[in-house]
């Protein structure tokens, strides 16, 4: 089968400042920009709409990573004063509209997905660029990457009743199920590629002792881990796992020719979302790669 006829898709993971390592990773795997169908949840909406926008522009992946630690620094240097997010989701937008130098949806040269929440009706939306032709691209992200705490949500118009909250409030901060949702728009074998935003793997030792706190607690471990405000709840940080795991699980279960692939970054230390002094300079890290198909 011809590498031709195959179709790509790409998603990446939200994750605030984090969003560096999917930009190291599309540089370190030397990724070109040829991608059929763009998708990202948060910052990797910001990520997946420059790719999308400069779609065929494989030099662009070189100059992603300098270009984020600009933004992450005009967005997260300045915090607000007083009361309500930390951050103004209109100095973002403003940010991001020169670096998508202006461009409407229209100008996406491939299309793209996001995943934004509605808080009103409690649902995850997967938001396509075709249906919002005529909105600034910098605005058509802020739908995906308004996070709670940090940024204001996005009222839609009345007769909608939705107000737009960040993508990763809900179940796919890592958006592979809307990948492999997209693949059935075709009927050419697709690549999934997913692009992950860096994580603290637990050892033995801290896996043991996370054991022993949860079973002397029991029923009231089980609620603390329910409701942790840090992680987002046990179902948000447990959705990132079950998102690759489905990729892999499609994957092996399809025809020859098509794949999932996963990149990720293992770090020694976590970073907060907004920490943009940490992203400056970045060590101690270590890229990962898996593949999987049913050949």
């Amino acid at each position: 089968m011809k590498k031709t006829n195959i179709k790509k898709i790409i998603c990446i993971m939200g994750g605030g400042v984090k969003g560096i390592f999917p930009c190291k990773l599309l540089k370190e795997n030397k990724i070109e920009n040829n991608f059929d169908v763009y998708l990202g949840t948060s910052v990797g909406s910001i990520i997946a709409a420059k790719l999308a926008l400069e779609h065929g522009n494989s030099s662009i992946i070189n100059n992603l990573e300098a270009d984020f630690k600009v933004i992450a620094n005009e967005i997260f240097k300045k915090k607000k004063l007083f009361g309500g997010p930390k951050y103004s989701l209109e100095n973002a937008i403003s940010i991001l509209d020169k670096y998508f130098v202006h461009a409407r949806c229209s100008d996406l040269k491939k299309r793209l997905v996001i995943v934004t929440t509605d808080l009103v009706h409690d649902e995850t939306l997967y938001l396509k660029s075709c249906d919002f032709q005529n909105m600034r691209i910098s605005e058509f992200v802020a739908r995906s990457m308004c996070a709670p705490l940090y940024f204001s949500n996005i009222p839609d118009t009345k007769e909608s009743l939705r107000i737009y909250s960040d993508g990763g409030a809900g179940f796919s901060n890592m958006p592979i199920d809307a990948a492999i949702m997209e693949t059935l728009n075709f009927t050419e074998p697709c690549e999934i590629h997913a692009f992950g935003t860096g994580f603290v793997p637990l050892s033995q030792t801290e896996l043991e002792k996370q054991y022993n706190r949860l079973i002397k607690k029991r029923w009231w471990g089980d609620v603390t881990e329910y409701l942790s405000l840090s992680t987002g709840g046990f179902a948000r940080k447990t959705s990132n796992k079950m998102q690759i795991n489905a990729g892999k699980y499609w994957a092996s279960h399809m025809k020859p020719g098509y794949s999932f692939t996963y990149y990720d970054t293992i770090l020694e230390k976590d970073i907060e979302l907004d920490d943009w002094k940490a992203i400056q300079n970045i060590n101690n890290c270590r890229f990962i790669k898996e593949r999987t198909a049913n050949e």
